[in-house]
């Protein structure tokens, strides 16, 4: 099962945007702007480096989710070996004791004797 990757947000898209338009503006007036007023610095410089730690999270969760499929795929080889296992367990035992034996009922088998015939269904008249 592979895990959907995440793109980019809608608001990373957009802060980008916004920085692009901010950049134009600055060069325009050859300075850099503080947009966010007395005492709180918001500038093209904090827009890029927020953006910047959006998007380095983002490849980072990605690449987790990468490593989680490769476990996944690992756990499942592993359990069809364990399945086959099992089975061989059952045969062995079917070939060791016979079909009908106790053993093959404590290790989860279904001894012959307890199987359910099967009923055929008598066809509508026609």
């Amino acid at each position: 099962m592979a895990f959907k990757e995440r793109v980019a947000s809608k608001a990373v898209k957009r802060a980008n945007d916004k920085l692009i338009a901010m950049t134009e503006i600055e060069t325009k007036k050859e300075k850099v702007i503080n947009y966010g007023g007395d005492g709180n610095a918001l500038s093209s410089v904090e827009m890029k480096t927020q953006i910047d730690l959006c998007t380095s999270l983002n490849s980072q969760y990605n690449q987790l989710l990468k490593q989680a499929d490769a476990l996944s795929n690992q756990i499942d080889a592993e359990e069809d070996k364990l399945n086959s296992m099992c089975t061989k367990v059952l045969a062995g035992a079917v070939a060791a004791f016979g079909e009908d034996a106790n053993e093959i009922e404590q290790l989860g088998g279904t001894r012959k004797s307890e199987r359910k015939k099967p009923v055929r269904k008598q066809q509508a008249a026609k």
